[in-house]
């Protein structure tokens, strides 16, 4: 009896049943790339060495902005080499290209799997959620918490310095009573000359309507 794993028009005869040929990709980082060359124009043109499996384009999370690198993955290991070879040390638009092989244990999730390329963020979106989130009030803990950390920073700076044998003698540099009773006041004007503003116009429309 013939088994199923010695049938010709197999993809992969010796494999077992149920086990698929594992995907292998060849990743070639690329730094140094100018702006305006992303996901689809790294795709076309690194096809011209072959077959191109996935390009990432590295992004800041915060604000979808380019950072200047990308990944561009091969099926071939081949074409790859030749590939970082032959675009290392490019000139293009002012920029002079860096590229290298990467060794297979240090290739990121985001090549091994999924689409060809993925669409960029959404740049207004992701700022706006990043601003709102550093913007938000602290709660007590939290707010106490942060305290902490500022005054450890503080003191550990200072304990730098008298190791160097300077002695720096100065308060800590987060705000007093004083000034937070100042920014109070502050406040507190501000609210009340807008509260003054809708007043008198809140007037000048009774005596319009009058």
């Amino acid at each position: 009896m013939v088994s199923k794993e010695a049938l010709p028009g197999r993809a992969d005869s010796t494999l077992p049943i149920g086990q698929k040929k594992k995907d292998e990709i060849h990743v070639v980082k690329i730094k140094r790339i100018p702006y305006g060359f992303f996901e689809r124009q790294l795709w076309e043109y690194f096809t011209q060495f072959g077959r191109v499996k996935r390009v990432r384009v590295a992004r800041s999370l915060k604000t979808g902005n380019f950072k200047g690198w990308a990944y561009v993955g091969f099926a071939n290991k081949e074409v790859a080499e030749i590939a970082a070879e032959t675009m290392n040390g490019y000139l293009m638009f002012e920029k002079r290209l860096s590229c290298h092989l990467m060794d297979p244990s240090k290739v990121p999730k985001s090549m091994k799997s999924g689409p060809r390329y993925v669409a960029p963020p959404h740049m207004r979106g992701r700022a706006k959620k990043e601003a709102l989130r550093r913007n938000k009030n602290k709660d007590v803990v939290k707010e106490e918490k942060a305290k902490g950390r500022r005054e450890a920073a503080f003191k550990s700076r200072l304990d730098k310095l008298k190791a160097l044998g300077i002695d720096y003698d100065c308060d800590t540099l987060l705000p007093s009573k004083t000034a937070s009773s100042t920014v109070k006041c502050g406040t507190e004007r501000a609210e009340k000359k807008v509260k003054d503003k809708s007043k008198t116009s809140k007037k000048r429309l009774k005596k319009v309507r009058d």
